[in-house]
C-alpha cells in the first residue's frame, strides 16, 4: 500500500520512492500515479461526509467505499469492466455485495457497482449515499434489494 485516505487525512509514501518501495505502483506511470491519488482524495471526501469518517464503524460497505473510489478516480477503466464481463459469463461473480471487496477483481466488482448506481439512479442520488454506514440504509435509499441491484448490474455490465 502506498496510500491511505480518511475524513481527517491523507498518508502517502513519495510517489517517487513507489519504483523502490512497493510492489504494484510505478511512479513513472503518470495517469496511474493520478488515479491512485484522486483514489485516496475520494476516500478523504466521503470520510469526511459519513457519519463515520474514518470508517471503522460501516457495516457491509466495503464494496461502495472502494467502489465509490475506484468508479471516481477513473480506475473503473475497459480492463477491468472487461475482467468484469468475463467473470459474469463465467458464473464467478459473489452472490452478496459483502464479498465483492474481495478477490483479485475486487476493485472492478465494486466500481462497476458504483458506475451502475451512478447510471441508473444519478448523481444526485449517488451523492445522497455518501452518508450512510449501512448496506441496508442504502438499499433503502435506492428503493431496491441486494438480489434486484446486482441483477441489474450485471444486466447493464453485459450491455456495455
Amino acid at each position: 500500500m502506498v496510500a491511505s485516505g480518511v475524513a481527517s487525512k491523507l498518508d502517502m509514501l513519495s510517489p517517487k520512492l513507489w519504483d523502490k518501495e512497493a510492489c504494484e505502483h510505478i511512479y513513472s506511470e503518470t495517469k496511474k500515479t493520478q488515479q491512485l491519488i484522486t483514489h485516496e482524495l475520494v476516500h478523504v471526501y466521503h470520510g469526511q461526509l459519513n457519519v463515520s469518517p474514518d470508517f471503522s464503524n460501516v457495516e457491509g460497505i466495503d464494496w461502495f467505499i472502494e467502489g465509490l473510489a475506484t468508479f471516481a478516480s477513473g480506475q473503473c477503466d475497459s480492463l477491468r469492466i472487461a475482467e468484469v464481463k468475463k467473470a459474469i459469463t463465467n458464473n464467478k461473480i459473489p452472490e452478496s455485495l459483502a464479498n465483492f471487496w474481495t478477490g483479485n477483481i475486487k476493485y472492478g466488482l465494486s466500481g462497476s457497482v458504483v458506475m451502475f448506481i451512478d447510471y441508473k439512479y444519478g448523481r444526485t442520488k449517488l451523492k445522497e449515499l455518501l452518508s450512510l454506514n449501512k448496506k441496508t440504509e442504502i438499499l433503502s435509499v435506492l428503493k431496491t434489494t441486494e438480489l434486484e441491484l446486482l441483477n441489474e448490474w450485471k444486466k447493464y455490465i453485459q450491455h456495455l
